[in-house]
């Protein structure tokens, strides 16, 4: 059977690379995480908030790139190809960190074990933000059975699957918690919130959304990030340290926030507004966003003490992002020219 060529999609490629900065805007506003009240946390907040829509995003686009894999290739192909994009890398930098690191004293081993050093590498300990890979691996295990419901017969099934987590997982728990129910966790959906966001990716990149309806999903999302910067802020200046009720991506609000972006980036004229030659230097910057993910702290943590600043520094917290951005980016590219050893850059 001929498979379909794959074809670059310009807002892709833009969404992806809008997503990498909005993580590290997020991490150069971190500060939240630590409780003062004061204007400084108060303008983290708003950061958090504001780019709060990027790790969902990411898997957004993995729903809307990967769902539909069995059009271009194989099964076999597909996991091969997630192999040397994201769990060699994955593996690579966390051995290469825990060995410099342990080397430095950045880090304490529990015991010189095979099983100690499993558990480093399952459980993210040597590096706090590869969380995300794990999670991701788990979705591509996945994907040949999600695989199969990338129909155009089974997307009213896929709607109703999105609808049902965004009541009975993403809403109503949070507000039973608000007003002292106790929600009974059975009624949940089997899905969480990473399964979903990349479901409803590859809904949102099926299906034509019409005019009449953006601008409602526009102001949908603005509302979203409203109320969670409310919640967060009112609930944390009553308990006098940071609440984490609204701290959860499986939240209808993370939702809200992150549809209105996607659908924004989806229906912006982007093919009248960059001309081809644009379209091709994007895509390869787009194609650096994972490398870029892998090495970004690290890079911070230098730059820090290079530029002799505080983390609560405002220039560090807004013009820093481009800067941890383009350093990263250009190290990447850099790296991804050099034969194999390019193959630790996805």
């Amino acid at each position: 059977m001929r498979m379909e060529k794959p074809k670059r999609i310009l807002y892709y490629d833009l969404l992806n690379i809008a997503a990498c900065m909005a993580v590290i805007a997020l991490h150069h506003n971190g500060l939240v995480h630590n409780f003062t009240g004061d204007l400084l946390w108060k303008q983290c907040l708003f950061a958090e908030v504001a780019f709060y829509w990027a790790v969902p995003v990411f898997l957004m686009l993995s729903g809307a790139t990967l769902m539909n894999y069995r059009k271009k290739y194989s099964t076999a192909v597909f996991f091969r190809k997630r192999l040397t994009r994201v769990v060699f890398p994955w593996l690579f930098w966390t051995l290469f960190l825990l060995a410099w690191k342990t080397h430095s004293g950045g880090y304490v081993w529990e015991s010189y074990t095979v099983k100690e050093l499993i558990n480093i590498v399952l459980n993210s300990k040597v590096e706090g933000l590869y969380w995300f890979f794990p999670v991701i691996i788990g979705i591509y295990l996945f994907m040949p059975v999600m695989s199969l419901l990338a129909k155009t017969e089974y997307k009213k099934t896929l709607w109703y699957l999105v609808g049902f987590f965004t009541a009975v997982n993403a809403t109503i728990p949070l507000l039973c918690n608000l007003i002292g129910i106790q929600w009974n966790g059975f009624l949940n959906s089997p899905f969480n919130e990473y399964y979903m966001f990349i479901v409803l990716g590859y809904l949102l990149s099926v299906t034509d959304i019409k005019r009449k309806w953006r601008i409602p999903i526009y102001l949908t999302g603005i509302a979203c990030a409203c109320i969670r910067y409310a919640g967060v802020y009112t609930l944390s200046m009553r308990d006098g340290a940071k609440n984490t009720l609204f701290f959860s991506y499986g939240q209808f609000h993370s939702i809200g926030l992150a549809v209105a972006v996607f659908v924004l980036f989806k229906y912006i004229p982007w093919d009248r507004l960059i001309h081809e030659k644009g379209a091709k230097i994007l895509s390869i910057i787009s194609g650096c966003s994972l490398g870029i993910y892998l090495i970004h702290h690290q890079v911070m943590g230098k730059e820090l003490n290079i530029l002799g600043i505080e983390a609560s520094s405002f220039a560090w917290r807004t013009a820093g992002v481009l800067l941890t951005y383009v350093v990263s980016l250009g190290i990447v590219m850099l790296v991804k020219q050099i034969p194999v050893v390019k193959k630790v850059f996805p």
